[in-house]
C-alpha cells in the first residue's frame, strides 16, 4: 500500500471481524501513513487489539436490521483533502 509521506489517509473496513477483515485491521495499524482505522461491526468489542498503534482503531457499530432508516454518514470524519481507503 502506497500513501504520500507528506499526507495521511484514514482507512474505512467493511467485514473488519471476519477473518480477512481481522487481517486487514491488524496491517492497517501498523502502517504509519494510516490516520485512524474505522472498524464496521456488528457489536462493539469485537475488535481486541494490543498493539500500541490501537488508539487508530474506532469501531462503528452498525444495525442491520435499520438498514431502511435514513443513512449515517460513515465518513463524517473526513475533512476536504483527506485521503480515504476502503476496504
Amino acid at each position: 500500500m502506497t500513501v504520500s509521506k507528506s499526507r495521511s489517509a484514514k482507512a474505512f473496513v467493511l467485514g473488519a471481524t471476519g477473518l480477512v477483515g481481522r487481517e486487514i485491521v491488524d496491517s492497517l495499524l501498523k502502517v504509519e501513513h494510516v490516520s485512524s482505522v474505522t472498524a464496521f461491526v456488528r457489536r462493539p468489542g469485537k475488535l481486541k487489539n494490543t498493539e500500541p498503534t490501537d488508539h487508530k482503531l474506532r469501531e462503528f457499530v452498525v444495525d442491520f436490521h435499520a438498514l431502511s432508516q435514513p443513512p449515517t454518514n460513515w465518513f463524517d470524519s473526513l475533512l476536504p483533502g483527506d485521503h480515504a481507503i476502503l476496504f
